[in-house]
């Protein structure tokens, strides 16, 4: 077995009966670099861990911002332990973009409150765990990830994270893993990478450089990333993908030893259904799953011609479960006109008719229309309004067009 060091990253050459093949590790993160994506989105967790004689002691893991700022995805073994049971709500903090050379609690950082998390006690629900609630110290995690809620300073981008995207492939899908699809890790490895590495650096944040290594499930329902490794403590530490041209949170590391071997919760075919699940239970009135969108502008509608505007929709999450469209317009004969919506996937629902001449058609059209057609899309994108007037003689004018979503 030889060592090299290239660019940095520190490379091991495994023999492994004719192949050859390099073992990627991770590196210290420049202060200053954890700025900008998808280091941005990592942090330090940090617990205080009762041993249950009134004593503690301050454990420290990897997170990352899951598609809220207020949301983070670790891992649920980080609050859990054997015969004490859940633990760390009210007492876990959160430390966006830390890189200094001390955990948080040795340098007096105080950190951002979690007050409560989600456990996916499988893949078909999730459980809150709250202290005084009966499932707060009931049984152990059986799928390794949680979510933890309630950070109360705004972070990603203003608002909520742009990195979880609907459309894009997270947690990893089997499918997904098994291709060689671009990955990074990012975290906090608590123990030193190799016995070479300066104790200075153990709580500064760490990243591998992008791999296309392939993943193969070894229990379900994890997977491993052979010729990768962060080596012990990094547990919860994300896993970014390379989707749709830029970074996005892919998973969370459960395990990574010597052995080459990084753990990845492996996907249900729901996707990120359980995370958009405690989502909306804390914040169901926020905009990446309700949102309103003004049309780009008003007009004149030209007689026998056509008016077209668009509405653009951008960072919501899931896809669209209810879709209102509000419009105000004015024409002398409403019937002349033929009203239509185009998702940004090219589907195009009509809503209203033309009538014949020979019938009569009340004047204007301000009316709140449930769109239907469009359930099940990712609403992302540019929308289009067309507003046709099929007769001659008469015009109109667009005075205002609103489009109301919800997404699941």
């Amino acid at each position: 077995m030889v060592r090299t060091t290239t660019c940095g990253v520190f490379i091991l050459f495994l023999l492994q009966g004719t192949e050859l093949f390099a073992v990627i590790e991770p590196t210290v993160v420049p202060q200053g670099s954890e700025t900008y994506e998808p280091l941005y989105y990592t942090g330090v967790i940090e617990n205080d861990v009762p041993y249950g004689d009134g004593t503690s002691w301050i454990s420290v893991a990897s997170g990352a911002v899951a598609g809220h700022p207020r949301m983070v995805l670790s891992c649920a073994h980080l609050n859990y332990k054997k015969r004490i049971g859940w633990y760390g709500v009210g007492s876990t903090r959160w430390f966006l973009q830390w890189n200094q050379s001390a955990e948080p609690s040795n340098v007096g950082a105080t950190g951002l409150t979690l007050s409560g998390f989600y456990r996916f006690n499988g893949y078909a629900s999730l459980v809150e765990a709250l202290p005084g609630s009966e499932n707060f110290s009931n049984g152990k995690s059986a799928k390794d990830y949680v979510v933890h809620y309630h950070v109360s300073q705004n972070t990603a981008n203003g608002y909520y994270a742009p990195l979880l995207e609907a459309g894009a492939d997270f947690l990893l899908s089997a499918s997904r893993a098994k291709g060689s699809f671009i990955k990074k890790i990012s975290g906090y490895p608590s123990d030193q990478y190799q016995s070479g590495d300066p104790s200075k650096y153990r709580y500064r944040m760490h990243e591998t450089v992008p791999f296309a290594n392939k993943a193969t499930v070894s229990f379900w329902p994890y997977m491993n990333i052979d010729g990768v490794t962060t080596y012990g403590g990094n547990s919860g530490g994300p896993i970014w993908g390379w989707v749709n041209g830029r970074w996005a949170h892919t998973g969370v590391v459960v395990t990574s030893d010597s052995k080459t071997r990084v753990g990845v919760v492996a996907n249900h075919p729901e996707g990120m259904s359980l995370i958009f699940s405690a989502l909306q239970d804390q914040f169901p009135d926020s905009p990446v799953f309700r949102n309103t969108v003004a049309v780009s502008e008003v007009g004149a509608i030209p007689d026998a011609g056509t008016l077209s505007k668009t509405f653009v929709v951008s960072r919501m999450l899931g896809t669209t479960q209810t879709l209102k469209l509000n419009l105000n317009i004015q024409h002398p004969r409403r019937g002349d006109l033929v009203i239509a919506l185009r998702s940004p996937q090219n589907k195009t629902v009509t809503l209203l008719q033309s009538v014949s001449l020979k019938n009569s058609s009340p004047a204007n059209l301000v009316a709140s229309l449930d769109v239907a057609g469009f359930s099940g899309v990712v609403p992302n994108g540019i929308w289009t309004l067309t507003i046709k007037d099929v007769y001659k003689t008469r015009s109109g004018t667009l005075l205002a067009a609103g489009m109301n979503i919800t997404t699941r």
